[in-house]
């Protein structure tokens, strides 16, 4: 972000194959609203030819939406009852752009989560929140499209299993440590009680392979990620006492230091 010399800048992961159209229709998702600061674009399976690429497919659900939407703190959408914290809805790190200059306003992604942290992931989720928490907007643009190779060998799938959720229970442990999100987030909850109660089985069955799949991937992958979820705090935890900074671009613009 820092490096950018445009004001737009664009995330694909490297395994996805981006469409000839992905930075136009990109690029043309912040016209969708007068404060759009991120969009996320569609993430269709490139290929299911094993069956942890059918799990992860079932799992993730990138591709469960073709309709083009803007979210907006202000303006809470009714089918989205956790909204800001059900973040899965907006996107994924693996097709998204930013506002170079509404990050740098934002501190910057917290270096304490993603690859290359003890979290593992986590950094585009929690960039998310903080768009739409700052008051700017978030827009889903399908027509921006990249195609996912998802892992093709259980070994794979399991290590990435583990990492979302790591990633994940890292992100809520830092919206749980911020009194400000806390309390937004025990407000929402206690809210939609049912609602949260609902999805957190809804995520739990989503996470258990159907039956004509269980036998060909690794024992007990669906707790697998729960699990990390409940090892996200402590990981996030020793990503901040290894000195990773939360907001590396407080008090830094395009031109430097401020």
């Amino acid at each position: 972000v820092r490096a950018a010399p445009t004001e737009i800048v664009a995330f694909p992961d490297d395994d996805v194959v981006v469409d000839p159209h992905w930075l136009t229709e990109l690029v043309a998702g912040f016209g969708a609203g007068n404060a759009v600061a991120c969009v996320c674009g569609i993430v269709p399976s490139g290929e299911i030819r094993t069956p942890a690429q059918a799990y992860f497919d079932q799992r993730v659900g990138w591709a469960s939406s073709c309709a083009p939407r803007l979210f907006d703190l202000a303006h809470p959408p009714a089918d989205v009852p956790l909204f800001p914290f059900q973040v899965g809805i907006y996107g994924t790190g693996a097709n998204f752009a930013v506002d170079r200059q509404a990050v740098f306003a934002l501190g910057g992604f917290d270096e304490a989560l993603g690859a290359g942290a003890p979290t593992d992931g986590g950094e585009d989720l929690d960039m998310f929140f903080r768009v739409l928490h700052s008051g700017r907007q978030l827009a889903y643009r399908p027509g921006a499209v990249v195609w996912h190779r998802h892992r093709a060998d259980n070994e794979a799938l399991a290590v990435q299993a583990r990492g979302y959720g790591l990633g994940l229970g890292a992100w809520l442990a830092k919206i749980a440590a911020n009194p400000r999100t806390a309390w937004l987030a025990v407000r929402i909850a206690v809210r939609q009680a049912p609602t949260f109660l609902h999805l957190s089985r809804k995520m739990s069955h989503v996470a258990t392979p159907p039956d004509g799949l269980a036998g060909h991937l690794p024992a007990g992958i669906g707790a697998t990620e729960l699990r990390s979820i409940a090892r996200g705090p402590f990981a996030y935890l020793k990503a901040r006492m290894e000195g990773r900074d939360p907001a590396p671009m407080k008090g830094v613009t395009h031109d430097g230091p401020s």
